[in-house]
């Protein structure tokens, strides 16, 4: 059975999972802010008709069931939760990514791996990748990032070659994962290093 405090806690979470301040939740219901930070804070007996105004424009239900089924409920509820969470964590070191291309190419506009990388960096968003694949990612993400940190014109020409050859590692690596996910049965686990035939030449990407 849910308790007071059991409410207000939902109440508050689904507000903020909304991204809404309490006065802006307070400007949708039409209840006074004061009232919305009482009913957070528990210090308010909710009447049903209150409830049922929050629930509405935060996008939630209402609904009776078994006592019995609650726990089951509740799990659910978890569950989702923690896809959710996890959606946006995957997604995290692919929009590092694409940040640190997008670096790389004003850095780097003329660099024959330029071009290879911003493919690359879409055509990932749109795999099913590993844990380990998306860590490998990560921190190809920060190795471009670091490389893209000092000026072009600051450098000198052998510290540029040794960059543009990082890059250029860096490409192939993500190279190999795109190919390790997309021929499975030809590049077999995401370990094994990529025949050099595979390798994008800049023509067949996919």
């Amino acid at each position: 059975m849910y308790s007071t405090e059991d409410i207000a806690r939902s109440v508050k979470q689904a507000r903020e999972a909304k991204g809404l301040s309490q006065r802006a939740l307070s400007e949708k219901t039409g209840l006074a802010q004061n009232h919305i930070s009482r009913i957070e804070n528990g210090t308010v007996d909710l009447q049903l008709s209150t409830l049922l105004e929050l629930a509405r424009a935060l996008d939630m239900e209402m609904m009776l069931m078994p006592r019995n089924a609650v726990p089951a409920a509740q799990g659910l509820v978890r569950n989702l939760e923690a896809t959710g969470r996890t959606s946006l964590d995957l997604d995290k070191p692919l929009r590092r990514l694409r940040s640190s291309v997008d670096r790389i190419a004003s850095a780097y506009p003329s660099l024959k791996d330029v071009e290879r990388l911003q493919r690359l960096s879409a055509a990932l968003m749109n795999l099913r990748l590993s844990a380990e694949q998306l860590q490998t990612i990560q921190d190809a993400a920060r190795e471009l990032r670091r490389v893209s940190h000092i000026a072009p014109k600051a450098e000198s020409s052998s510290i540029r070659d040794a960059k543009h050859e990082r890059i250029s590692q860096i490409t192939n690596q993500l190279q190999n994962i795109r190919n390790t996910v997309v021929h499975p049965l030809e590049f077999g686990n995401q370990n094994r290093v990529a025949p050099a035939y595979s390798l994008d030449k800049g023509n067949n990407d996919g």
